[in-house]
């Protein structure tokens, strides 16, 4: 059987369950067009986390390693945005290839980034563990950072090395990545990517797979840390130390729930892909719905960390606003409203004392400026998503 790979014919003898096209051309055209959508997406949550991180005046660990992340999601979405496009040019089952052997070699390059993000999610999970169970500063994280940003970028680079050294990135079915051709060869029958399967088996997969325990580890760890301090009690705390408690278990919280949001979006990002690749392990076919799923979210995680990254801010200035309105209709309307509701008997006790904290809250603020300080600390509205409940020890 001859098959055209970048201008030439090669002569081969396939067993008997290769299937050069498992799709019709229909869902070829689908898994080609769909990725393009949310990678695009992709690149543009990633480029304004890497734009905003650098316009902030003060940028701590958890934002250079978000950086991180952008930065290899940028690289793996911009290899996902052109699909098929880089594909060797009469690459059959293999709708819209017009590339060469070159820039097939280019793709899978870019495309081996996306295991930094995934080492990157870990080091980010093991961040807020250090952070918020262990009570490290700034200062005692710089080594953390550092091997975090070389594990991350190294690692992706020398499997990328050696996948160039064997001729393995090949195009796998819709993108180029590391597979061997001609396609389900093994060994010494392959043209290209003799050893694809060993570096697949020993490489690729194994850095998915620890990435995505050592962050469910963290998180579980995180959670039954936050779940223990909200157990505790202020009976041994006095004073100004009740405030400070207060401050850190509500950031404490915090924390806990930006860490599971980012979680979530690795597993969003991650999980179809392992699904369809045991999947196929077991049953030796590919499943166009599950395909087309792992299609559109593999490359879409810049997407989900921008939102979970604006959440605190859009959270912040809904809650402002809406203090803002609450503060000046109690001022204009609050008493002839509560005083009307009495009157008709609407309004119990319970409400009443609700009503009446609202009326209070500008009078606090003004009246209690130390203790507002105390509370608030560095918590303000610039960095109040990104310090540690430690640092609240400063104040």
């Amino acid at each position: 059987q001859n098959i055209h790979f970048c201008g030439l014919s090669h002569h081969f003898i396939l067993d008997s369950h290769f299937k050069m096209a498992p799709f019709t051309k229909e869902e070829q055209i689908a898994l080609a067009i769909a990725p393009k959508i949310t990678a695009a997406l992709s690149m543009i949550g990633s480029s304004y986390i890497i734009w905003k991180v650098f316009h902030r005046p003060i940028r701590t660990t958890k934002h250079r390693l978000l950086v991180g992340l952008s930065a290899h999601d940028l690289v793996f979405s911009f290899a996902s945005f052109l699909t098929t496009w880089p594909s060797p040019s009469g690459t059959k089952g293999v709708f819209g290839a017009v590339g060469t052997v070159a820039t097939c070699t280019a793709q899978g390059f870019c495309f081996n980034y996306a295991f930094g993000c995934a080492m990157y999610n870990a080091f980010l999970a093991v961040y807020f563990v250090l952070c918020v169970r262990h009570n490290f500063r700034e200062d005692h994280l710089h080594k953390f950072e550092h091997c975090a940003h070389i594990a991350a970028f190294v690692w992706p680079t020398v499997i990328s090395i050696v996948a160039i050294t064997d001729k393995a990135f090949n195009n796998a079915q819709q993108v180029c990545w590391v597979a061997p051709f001609p396609p389900r060869c093994k060994g010494e029958s392959c043209i290209r990517g003799k050893h694809a399967i060993q570096i697949r088996r020993f490489g690729t997969f194994p850095t998915v797979i620890i990435s995505i325990v050592v962050a469910t580890i963290s998180m579980l760890l995180m959670y039954f840390t936050v779940r223990a301090r909200e157990k505790g009690t202020f009976t041994e705390l006095r004073g100004q130390r009740i405030l400070l408690e207060r401050a850190r278990r509500h950031k404490s919280r915090m924390v806990l729930k930006q860490a599971f949001l980012y979680l979530s979006a690795m597993y969003l990002t991650w999980g179809f892909s392992i699904a369809s690749r045991w999947v196929f392990i077991f049953t030796g076919k590919e499943y166009f719905p599950l395909t087309l799923i792992r299609s559109v979210l593999n490359p879409s995680q810049g997407m989900f960390n921008v939102l979970v990254y604006m959440r605190p801010g859009i959270r912040q200035f809904d809650r402002r606003s809406i203090y803002r309105r609450l503060s000046f209709v109690s001022t204009v309307k609050g008493p002839f409203i509560t005083r009307s509701m009495e009157r008709f008997g609407r309004l119990n006790l319970s409400e009443k004392r609700t009503s009446q904290e609202r009326l209070s809250i500008d009078n606090v603020e003004k009246r209690n400026p130390t203790e507002q300080k105390i509370i608030v600390g560095k918590l303000n509205e610039h960095d109040r998503d990104t310090v540690s409940p430690a640092d609240l020890d400063k104040t």
